[in-house]
């Protein structure tokens, strides 16, 4: 299940960033073409391609509609994250049973605790979105091609010292988490000093008369 679950979100949240590069380049086509349009006479565009900017300015509009109504109706994005919850809900048990743990210590009851808390899971997942989407078990094919290890140290079965628990799961979630924050935390300034840029442009074109 965590295999599929990860395979369908990245599948989704793929989608959704694809649909989100669309709608900002359409957005930057068409404010191009506007700027274009409006001073035809210095950019030298005669009356057969005016009229052809004219209709790709007429139908962008349109198509970046389609292409937002398409992303919410679907919610790529929303699902990928519930999915991934999901999965790090699920794996967050399976190492805590393998550490025999917490709810896991009795060793008579473990699988039973564990079988509960999975179909917990995925009871709370079919009331979410996830419950009309059907999902990709192609992942599930590649971890049974790796015989459902998880990497050369972690055959994703045995029983877990408390030592190998935090070498194997605790530090490379945290350098998982770490990397993915890091990340965020770069494209959001990154966004951010764009539209700053891009806002100091704008105003400086409309002092200087060339908006």
């Amino acid at each position: 299940a965590i295999a599929i679950f990860e395979g369908n979100s990245a599948t989704l949240a793929r989608a959704h960033w694809c649909l989100y590069g669309v709608v900002l380049a359409l957005s930057v086509a068409l404010t191009a073409l506007v700027a274009v349009r409006n001073d035809s006479s210095r950019a030298r565009v005669g009356p057969t391609q005016a009229h052809h900017m004219d209709l790709v300015i007429f139908f962008l509009p349109i198509l970046s509609t389609i292409v937002i109504s398409v992303s919410n109706r679907f919610q790529f994005g929303l699902k990928a994250k519930i999915l991934t919850a999901a999965a790090e809900a699920m794996r967050k048990e399976l190492y805590t049973y393998r550490a025999r743990v917490e709810a896991f210590a009795s060793v008579h009851k473990a699988e039973a605790t564990l079988s509960e808390r999975y179909r917990a899971i995925t009871e709370r997942l079919q009331s979410t979105p996830i419950g009309e989407t059907a999902l990709d078990r192609r992942p599930l094919v590649h971890a049974k091609e790796r015989d459902y290890a998880v990497n050369d140290e972690d055959d994703g079965f045995s029983v877990l010292s408390p030592d190998t628990y935090i070498k194997l799961r605790l530090e490379p979630a945290m350098d998982w988490y770490a990397n993915v924050t890091n990340l965020m935390d770069r494209a959001n300034k990154t966004m951010a000093i764009i539209v700053i840029i891009m806002s100091a442009t704008g105003t400086g074109l409309a002092v200087f008369g060339l908006e």
